[in-house]
């Protein structure tokens, strides 16, 4: 009673004040209130990441060392064996315990790399068996912001086949990242994971997070076998992020009955469509189309121009060497010399003997006949007239690709 008689006191008391000194009182007392849950949510989290530190500086070694024994796939692990080995060394299997285990297996796939160290598949299991996606799920009823966007990305990084759902129901999700992290996701756990494709809409959004998930799960698909025809999701594309992509990992993985369909590309408005075409065809030796790769060179952007020098480069035929010298003298594109330069320099087919007679030729100032602005504030200072520094410039990039030590790119 004495307390509450207090709280009478002060409340009438405060209604006697002022309104301007009722209206501070009440601000000074809802910012004390807010930073004393400031204080309290600070620490907690502390406390938090402190039992975090200590639990794998306890277990971490011993935990580390049975993941890598069971991921390694020379024994065959139960799922009762994996907990009853698991609880050996932390105890019961709480909340904090499936944390420690949750991201010694992430770090474990993130330094596996290509060294095929481990059965990639016994991830998940030991994720499964250790109740890792039930406890994300439950993690993710109460997370907002980007809590749940790193829940998802870890379970889609375990490639966790509990949270197909979860990812399906997010895939309409109006925060764009994660409906389009729940899309990529099901590339790797989907009963039908290239459904992904046939969603991407015209105008959706798409992150270069997005490209390197995708590569990563397609790497793994061609590994295993199962990696279709990408040129059935060419064709009807209109999303032009996925449409470049997937060009690019039809060059990747060599699927060469999808070359007239890359070619055809070459005539697409978007120079940027056009670029990944070409580099494709390289990629997918098609030497058929190397002639017409020279033939578009003038009429195409400065992009696609050097993406045509590079393509010519990969097929490395030893065919274009003509239209590589005439390219290389006549052109001012001091990026478009350094590509040619590096490309003739490497060339078969008497690649060597022409970068040596073009270096001779510039060297006497024969056949380069454009001109550069003469007003040039490198002209003037340098004392050169515009042919000199034509001439200079050229020789000094041939120059410089002959010596290994240098790099442009």
């Amino acid at each position: 009673m004495f307390i509450v008689d207090i709280f009478y006191r002060l409340y009438y008391g405060i209604r006697t004040l002022p309104l301007p000194i009722i209206i501070v009182l009440v601000v000074a007392f809802v910012n004390v209130v807010l930073v004393l849950i400031s204080v309290a949510v600070v620490f907690f989290k502390r406390k938090n990441r402190d039992k975090k530190i200590s639990l794998k500086e306890k277990y971490g070694d011993d935990v580390r060392a049975l993941f890598m024994k069971i991921l390694s796939g020379k024994q065959d692990y139960s799922r009762r064996q994996v907990i009853e080995e698991y609880e050996d060394i932390v105890g019961d299997l709480k909340d904090d315990k499936i944390e420690l285990a949750k991201d010694i297996l992430i770090d474990l796939k993130s330094h596996s790399g290509d060294t095929h160290q481990y059965d990639m598949s016994r991830f998940s299991i030991v994720a499964d068996a250790l109740g890792v996606d039930s406890y994300l799920s439950k993690k993710l009823r109460y997370a907002s912001g980007p809590d749940r966007h790193k829940i998802m990305s870890e379970a889609s990084f375990l490639q966790l086949a509990d949270f197909n759902q979860i990812f399906i129901r997010n895939s309409y999700s109006r925060d764009e990242e994660i409906k389009s992290l729940s899309k990529t996701s099901l590339l790797s756990t989907g009963d039908n994971p290239y459904a992904y494709f046939d969603d991407v809409k015209e105008k959706d959004d798409y992150f270069d997070w997005d490209e390197i998930h995708l590569m990563n799960i397609l790497k793994q698909h061609h590994k295993e076998g199962r990696l279709p025809q990408l040129s059935r999701w060419v064709v009807y594309a209109t999303n032009t992020p996925l449409l470049i992509f997937l060009i690019r990992a039809i060059g990747y993985f060599k699927q060469t009955e999808a070359t007239d369909l890359i070619a055809s590309k070459l005539n697409d408005r978007n120079e940027r469509i056009r670029e990944v075409a070409i580099i494709a065809l390289a990629h997918l030796d098609a030497y058929q189309y190397e002639q017409k790769l020279v033939q578009i060179f003038a009429s195409e952007t400065r992009l696609c121009q050097r993406a045509v020098i590079k393509a010519i480069g990969i097929l490395n035929t030893g065919k274009s060497l003509d239209f590589l010298n005439e390219t290389y003298l006549t052109t001012t594109d001091v990026e478009l010399e350094k590509d040619i330069a590096e490309v003739i320099y490497k060339y078969k087919g008497g690649g060597n003997e022409a970068f040596d007679k073009l270096t001779s030729e510039i060297s006497e100032g024969g056949k380069v006949d454009k001109e550069t602005d003469s007003s040039s504030p490198i002209l003037m200072a340098a004392g050169l007239n515009p042919k000199q520094y034509l001439h200079f410039r050229k020789k000094r990039i041939l120059g410089h690709c002959a010596t290994d030590l240098i790099k442009y790119k």
